[in-house]
């Protein structure tokens, strides 16, 4: 963890610390407020723990998702990283179990010359359970 934020350029501080630590620990991409909430009483503001995942970010150790709700999650920029997709009628999230933008990601970087740090994606659908409670409900594109 001190590694990595060594090699962003990022001070490591006791937050910053503990962010990555949840991040690596959840199961799932976590909000801003789930965050804050499991870091409980060590002291950081809400205020601080957006700040420190603007940077976190923006330096490439997050991969930062906007849902179509407008809530944004966090989840660590690692080879392990997930994607999802949504149910748009009960908001229920399946993990995609492999990663389909990898080469796209490589060939990005080659052809512009950036060096890609990060990718997000998100599917959206009626999973199974909606689909049978409500048949000939479509999802408007």
């Amino acid at each position: 963890m001190e590694e990595s934020l060594k090699r962003a350029r990022l001070r490591s501080t006791r937050g910053r610390r503990r962010i990555l630590e949840l991040l690596n620990e959840a199961e799932s991409p976590l909000t801003a407020e789930e965050l804050h909430s499991r870091i409980g009483e060590q002291g950081l503001s809400l205020s601080t723990v957006y700040r420190n995942l603007a940077a976190l970010a923006g330096r490439g150790l997050l991969i930062k998702t906007v849902g179509q709700d407008g809530i944004a999650t966090y989840q660590p920029n690692t080879s392990a990283h997930r994607h999802r997709i949504v149910c748009v009628l009960c908001g229920r999230e399946t993990e995609i179990s492999a990663c389909p933008l990898e080469s796209l990601s490589r060939r990005i970087g080659e052809e512009t010359g950036f060096e890609v740090t990060g990718h997000s994606l998100e599917f959206t659908g009626v999973c199974p359970q909606c689909r049978q409670i409500q048949p000939n409900q479509k999802e408007k594109t």
